[in-house]
């Protein structure tokens, strides 16, 4: 909470699962706006199609927002992380079944998803605030440059075909290894790469009056899953040194180290160059993560 507050943080997404109650509180002692969503990443229309998947949906969300209700951090209740939004019958079996179901217990939050099929997605009629993920710049062509253009597309098509409702990030940014501080060049996996793609992510959310918040994924690294550590393992530490410090990693693997580098910070919390430069930005517009 320390470090949020560092960065000038007012939103959080707590992804892809239910919070800590004890998290929560601390959102409401310090004033951050919460997002809190059931698990769910990666829901495809087989699951939605599937009774026993969306009765145990329907069960975790009241479970959630019976224990969550009474904090009022918690702005809003998500669902299907980057799940099959642009197949029109899991609209209508799945989105609008959550939905509505959120919106019988509680009429007062807004209701959203973190949507990765952007403008082809179908089922936004049933969500209160329509959010993107998406990584220009990363998982794209182009470097930093790919940002602006890509989310001012995105903030203009939802302000034409949705106007009734506002648009945020749910999900962007880039890579950076920690120890990959000292490039000569921001190479893919530098700090300093990351450094420029989240810039430009946060340049425009700021800049542009279409677009309502923005999360960045991620606060801070974390572990990868299971089939992502095979693939790439653990990197060969430097001895004797603490925290433990990479003295090589593999970066050509998929995820190098087994781990998610798209942090502010490291998996240890040390602060990488896109710590400062999201909280100087943070702080001169008093916007939110």
């Amino acid at each position: 909470m320390k470090l949020l507050k560092e960065l000038g943080v007012n939103v959080v997404r707590g992804a892809h699962y239910p919070q800590d109650q004890r998290w929560l509180d601390l959102c409401d002692e310090n004033g951050i706006a919460m997002w809190e969503e059931c698990l769910g990443p990666g829901v495809g229309a087989g699951d939605i199609a599937n009774k026993w998947f969306m009765d145990n949906q329907l069960q975790q969300v009241s479970e959630m927002m019976a224990a969550s209700s009474n904090h009022p951090s918690v702005f809003f209740w998500g669902f299907f992380n980057e799940g099959p939004s642009s197949d029109k019958t899991a609209c209508e079996n799945g989105y609008k079944v959550m939905a509505d179901k959120i919106h019988s217990l509680d009429s007062s939050r807004l209701v959203t998803w973190a949507d990765n099929k952007a403008n082809k997605s179908v089922c936004l009629e049933h969500a209160d605030l329509v959010s993107f993920n998406h990584y220009p710049g990363w998982y794209t062509s182009g470097g930093p440059e790919a940002c602006a253009p890509y989310w001012n597309f995105q903030a203009n098509w939802v302000a034409t075909n949705h106007p009734t409702k506002p648009f945020m990030i749910s999900e962007t940014g880039a890579g950076g290894v920690y120890e990959w501080a000292h490039n000569a060049s921001s190479v893919r996996w530098s700090q300093g790469y990351q450094n420029d793609i989240v810039q430009a992510d946060v340049i425009v959310a700021l800049n542009n009056s279409q677009i309502s918040s923005l999360t960045l994924w991620q606060f801070m690294d974390i572990k990868a899953n299971t089939k992502d550590t095979a693939k790439c393992p653990q990197c060969d530490y430097l001895p004797g040194v603490t925290p433990p410090t990479c003295g090589y990693i593999d970066v050509n693997c998929g995820r190098p180290g087994g781990e998610n580098h798209k942090g502010s910070v490291d998996f240890w919390r040390r602060k990488k160059q896109v710590f400062n430069t999201v909280a100087s930005l943070y702080h001169s517009q008093e916007f939110g993560l």
